[in-house]
């Protein structure tokens, strides 16, 4: 009995903890009750902790806004109220079981580690929903959703939470692919100009996708008209190029070096804290992603309502988002990377 439950404990114990903690209650000998206090002190004492380590602001706010969002459509404000709290609970829990410090250095987790548990988190929120929806069921039909509804607010849900936890969720910093770091200067500059161009192609096409195309529309203004100059801005910010573009040429110039310390200036680098524009810099990529949110949110609001019932555009919507937001990351360390490469000639 004994070993049968410590292995259910293994199981559930959160994977931060020491498992030196178990093998102290596989050699305890002492009255069964006794045991079992131990066995629940283990638990409660555990989640407590890392309840605490595991617990960001910005990830549990954007977790409310995005259940208040896709359910609030759909569902009165007593079913609201029970998706809130039980998709909360259920990620509460879920976080402090699988909470790791990415600056661990002796256990790392890898890249796909981190995409894996975003999925679980979007599963263990998708059951915590269809849970409560089968207690009003049997509790308070009348306020529970219908069928339809449930499924158009689940079917936006899910992926959202899913891109909302991968993004926000702390991370090592993104590393260069190391089969391109033998690529060339001049190479590895005109990838990663083609990388950004291809991430402004997909930010600015789901802007567009956005468009009313009604004439004079302000909506319209904000959620594409912006993009453009918006993520100019940020660059121009990171370049830093009213200060630091020196062409001098003499006999004795170096032109190569020269012409490849310019290039290092077009790239988006990005800024540290303490640096000179580090507040412009935090404040227009909020302004760019913020236009990016606004955009989504035009695609989908008309499903969610049931005005549109195609899914072809709330879909792509999702996928751009997903494409334009995870990839980021990756767009950033490119730039840099690309950088150091031009500064080590």
């Amino acid at each position: 009995m004994r070993t049968l439950l410590l292995s259910v404990v293994e199981g559930l114990l959160p994977r931060a903890v020491p498992k030196s903690y178990l093998q102290r209650l596989r050699e305890y000998r002492g009255p069964a009750w006794t045991f079992f206090a131990k066995v629940g002190r283990l638990l409660g004492c555990s989640y407590r902790a890392q309840v605490f380590n595991a617990f960001d602001k910005y990830v549990f706010t954007a977790s409310m806004a995005l259940i208040v969002y896709c359910y609030g459509w759909v569902a009165g404000s007593k079913a609201q109220a029970l998706f809130v709290v039980a998709g909360l609970l259920a990620l509460t829990l879920r976080d402090a079981w699988a909470h790791h410090d990415p600056n661990d250095a002796l256990a790392p987790l890898a890249e796909r580690r981190y995409c894996i548990d975003s999925a679980k988190d979007a599963a263990v929120v998708l059951i915590s929903v269809l849970a409560s929806q089968a207690l009003l069921l049997e509790t308070s039909p009348e306020i529970a959703l219908p069928q339809a509804a449930l499924c158009r607010a689940t079917a936006v849900f899910v992926p959202l939470i899913g891109i909302a936890r991968m993004a926000l969720r702390p991370k090592p910093t993104a590393q260069f692919p190391v089969r391109m770091r033998n690529l060339s200067a001049e190479t590895l500059y005109r990838r990663t100009w083609f990388l950004n161009g291809l991430w402004i192609a997909a930010l600015a096409g789901v802007c567009a996708m956005s468009s009313t195309g009604l004439a004079n529309n302000p909506w319209d203004f904000l959620r594409g008209g912006l993009i453009l100059p918006s993520y100019s801005v940020l660059f121009a910010i990171q370049r830093r190029t009213l200060l630091q573009r020196t062409l001098v040429v003499t006999i004795f110039t170096n032109v190569r070096k020269l012409v490849l310390g310019d290039r290092k200036r077009r790239v988006a680098a990005g800024l540290k804290k303490g640096e000179l524009g580090w507040r412009w810099y935090v404040a227009m990529h909020i302004v760019v992603f913020a236009q990016l949110l606004l955009a989504v949110v035009g695609q989908l609001s008309p499903w969610l309502s049931g005005e549109d019932p195609g899914f072809t555009r709330p879909a792509v919507a999702l996928i751009g988002l997903a494409a334009t937001v995870l990839s980021w990351r990756h767009v950033m360390a490119s730039n840099r990377a690309a950088a150091r490469a031009i500064e080590d000639l």
